[in-house]
């Protein structure tokens, strides 16, 4: 059954809640939800809780660029607490949308039997921890749980 534009409303309005908990709960400026495209090549910006999230709604990065990228391809979480000097640093998307980012924290979202995307924090005064890191693995958890429940609803 093809999603309608309802469902799609409900997915993106419980999705940005769930991005938004986890931006507010580690004290970050900003994160967004990169969701992997149907061609396996991008990660798109699906939910971006942001002072530019109008610019970076809808954006795409390729899976092997950036810390971002790196992360979702070894799927492996990453903290970064200074971009400037790590050399998985892309500063593409910051060109796009006129911001710095300093420091990130990356968490892939997956199930045993399928990779979504990646879960981002932006900008942490101070930068990120290992509870931070925790804080965000939960919330993965949750939200492969929400993607496969909306993936199975549409396929039956």
């Amino acid at each position: 059954m093809p999603e309608t534009f309802l469902d799609a409303v409900a997915r993106d309005d419980a999705l940005r809640k769930i991005v938004e908990t986890g931006v507010t709960s580690v004290g970050a400026q900003e994160g967004s939800l990169l969701l992997l495209e149907p061609t396996g090549l991008n990660l798109r910006f699906t939910v971006c809780c942001s002072p530019v999230a109008d610019k970076l709604q809808g954006l795409q990065q390729s899976v092997g660029d950036g810390i971002s990228g790196l992360s979702f391809q070894m799927q492996q979480p990453m903290i970064v607490n200074d971009t400037q000097t790590d050399p998985a640093y892309d500063p593409h998307v910051d060109k796009q949308v006129g911001v710095v980012t300093t420091t990130i924290m990356v968490v892939p979202i997956a199930t045993p039997d399928e990779e979504f995307g990646v879960l981002t924090a932006i900008n942490k005064p101070g930068g990120f921890s290992q509870n931070d890191m925790n804080a965000y693995l939960d919330l993965t958890e949750t939200i492969a749980i929400a993607l496969t429940a909306m993936e199975a609803k549409h396929a039956s």
